[in-house]
């Protein structure tokens, strides 16, 4: 997201983002990283974002 969406998206999602922190943080850790918030706010974002429920029950429905 863009760096000015950055911050709309980590206040409007303050507890996602809290428990991304959380989790990733033995990862980052473990492998000495750290996750930037313009990463977090990207992971919030995928997300969020809407999702076709059509592509998901096609395969199913081309079976029967």
């Amino acid at each position: 997201p863009e760096k000015g969406n950055r911050q709309g998206i980590i206040s409007r999602n303050k507890r996602l983002y809290n428990d991304l922190r959380e989790i990733l943080s033995g990862l980052e850790e473990t492998f000495d990283i750290r996750f930037s918030d313009d990463e977090l706010a990207y992971m919030i974002a995928m997300v969020k974002k809407p999702v076709s429920y059509t592509h998901l029950t096609l395969p199913t429905i081309l079976r029967v």
